[in-house]
């Protein structure tokens, strides 16, 4: 009895967990989010909600994830240690197949996923909207003259 009826349970204790009408999308980036090391999931969750400003399909270089990581919750103000932090945020979440890609070429994400970014975005003060008007000025500072990022 129990070899058949496994899944559906498990559903039903999932459903009751997270919320009767979540999709499987959003219990699976849950499931994936609790399974980050505690001391990091609040930085890794953060950086999963900024991670929306991002145009979909848009591969992001690891450096643009640098420049809006005062953005995120628990980054230091220490440039190079935000810059570690944000790296090993950002292994996390290639660890836990929320995003794909590579560090050295750029990361991206799959655009159910990204609605589950998207949808923790709009939980933050303000939206994604507010997001993306704070990250502008940050993006926009981190190109000199020539068109660089510095």
């Amino acid at each position: 009895m129990l070899a058949d009826t496994w899944q559906a349970e498990l559903l039903d204790v999932l459903g009751d967990d997270l919320g009767g009408d979540t999709s499987v999308e959003e219990r699976v980036v849950q499931a994936s989010l609790r399974s980050m090391p505690h001391a990091s999931r609040a930085g890794v969750e953060s950086l999963f909600a900024c991670f929306s400003i991002f145009a979909e399909d848009a591969v992001v270089p690891a450096v643009l994830l640098d420049i809006i990581a005062p953005l995120m919750e628990g980054c230091p103000e220490n440039e190079r240690k935000r810059k570690l932090l944000v790296r090993q945020w950002l292994k996390l979440l290639l660890k836990g197949s929320l995003v794909q890609g590579s560090i050295e070429h750029g990361v991206y994400v799959h655009d159910l996923i990204r609605d589950c970014m998207l949808r923790r975005a709009e939980a933050r003060a303000g939206g994604q909207r507010e997001l993306q008007r704070s990250a502008l000025p940050l993006l926009l500072s981190a190109f000199d003259a020539e068109g660089a990022v510095s």
